[in-house]
């Protein structure tokens, strides 16, 4: 993939430092006090890689998918959560282009859709 001009590939960045700011944010929700299942949270950071996808196209919401995947473990320090991370977020990501075609589903549908599947 090659980006167009030096505006794209910053607001690619940007896009990318927000999904980061979301999912460190994310670490500080207390979620496991409601649900008792280890390892679940919000999905913040998908909020980016679902705004990509509509605005941009798939290939940009992979891109700024799997960079965040990979600066977060090295943030956070966490191989394993790399691993579940990027498999989920790319399974999601497949449906999710290949849902947002239709007519018949919303951006709300896509997401929920996305959801599920990352789980």
């Amino acid at each position: 993939m090659k980006f167009r001009n030096t505006k794209q590939l910053t607001l690619c960045s940007v896009l990318i430092a927000m999904a980061l700011v979301l999912s460190y944010i994310e670490r500080f929700i207390p979620l496991q006090l409601l649900i008792p299942v280890p390892g679940m949270k919000l999905g913040l950071a998908n909020i980016v890689s679902l705004m990509a996808l509509f605005f941009w196209g798939p290939q940009y919401a992979f891109v700024i998918l799997i960079l965040r995947c990979v600066l977060g473990a090295v943030f956070g320090g966490a191989i394993s959560g790399l691993l579940f991370s990027l498999t989920g977020g790319l399974l999601a990501m497949v449906v999710m282009s290949l849902v947002r075609k239709s007519e018949r589903i919303s951006v709300y549908g896509v997401s929920i859709l996305g959801a599920v599947f990352h789980n």
